[in-house]
């Protein structure tokens, strides 16, 4: 498949993303995700170096929007629970 019509439909896919988190009141990220995950699996759209890039380039942007999203307000008022629940999800993945 040529790049071009790879990248026009990678970008048509966040673009529809976009719109429908929108009339949803979705998170952009939680609908470019879903977008993402279905159109690589169901439009047998094939990969190349430059997409398994922008896929970890993205999923750092998407860690940095997500910490920029924390309401440290609320994290800070409740910071028993956030102890108890980070400690309960690491010691849950450590002792797998």
């Amino acid at each position: 498949m040529n790049v071009w019509w790879t990248a026009f439909i990678w970008i048509a896919l966040a673009l529809a993303a976009s719109l429908v988190s929108v009339r949803l009141a979705l998170s952009v990220a939680l609908a470019e995700i879903l977008f993402g995950v279905l159109g690589g699996n169901l439009l047998y759209i094939q990969t190349n170096e430059w997409i398994h890039f922008l896929a970890g380039l993205g999923g750092v942007l998407l860690t940095f929007l997500a910490g920029a999203e924390t309401d440290w307000h609320v994290l800070c008022s409740e910071w028993k629970g956030g102890i108890c629940v980070g400690n309960a999800l690491f010691l849950g993945c450590a002792g797998h």
